[in-house]
């Protein structure tokens, strides 16, 4: 598989978080450190990734999902976000109830420091909303969000993250959900939160 294709299937990979319902509409993913890995390029090597848990501009500490009845948010916090550093590629794919699905990802270059967000299907068409992000380097995370319409208003949703950076010439890996390089199945759901009614 070539290193190319490899960072797709990582980034479109679903990911396995710990059990249990989250009834309330926000879900927290605690991540722990030194867990990043990169590509084997030793060609004597059988391996594809080797760890190197010395990379912390590419080691996820915690991502928080939420769901209200207006809004989605996906927030990643990183070890070391810092300024500057090779691109950093964001993904979070989404699962409805109804098992529709969407990826919200934000990418962070050169050319674009500040980061270019976007919504698409599952077949990476962009779909037409409004989606925010803020890069923060001072407080490491990184956040974007979206009007719960955009994918049509579920009454839940599971996520699955993975982040790429590269490093020293090298892409390197890590997601909240596993101490692997390749995260596997979805999160609990998360439960739309529902505005309360104002008594009479």
């Amino acid at each position: 598989m070539s290193r190319r294709r490899a960072l797709v299937v990582l980034l479109a990979a679903a990911v396995l978080a710990p059990a249990g319902p989250a009834a309330a509409a926000s879900l927290d993913v605690v991540d722990g450190r030194g867990d990043v890995w990169t590509y084997d390029v030793d060609p004597q090597s059988p391996k594809t990734y080797r760890r190197a848990p010395e990379v912390t501009r590419a080691d996820v500490t915690r991502a928080t999902y939420t769901l209200t009845d207006r809004r989605v948010t996906v927030t990643v916090r990183l070890a070391e976000l810092g300024p500057g550093g090779g691109p950093l590629h964001v993904r979070t794919r989404m699962r409805a109830g109804d098992g529709v699905r969407h990826v919200v990802g934000v990418s962070v270059t050169r050319r674009h420091p500040d980061g270019v967000a976007r919504l698409t299907d599952y077949h990476f068409t962009p779909v037409d909303c409004a989606v925010r992000h803020r890069v923060d380097p001072r407080r490491d995370l990184l956040r974007v969000g979206f009007p719960a319409r955009c994918v049509g208003g579920p009454a839940s949703l599971e996520f699955t993250s993975a982040v790429a950076r590269r490093v020293g010439g090298l892409y390197h890996f890590d997601n909240p959900h596993t101490s692997g390089p390749n995260p596997k199945g979805w999160t609990a759901p998360v439960r739309r939160e529902r505005p309360r009614s104002t008594p009479r």
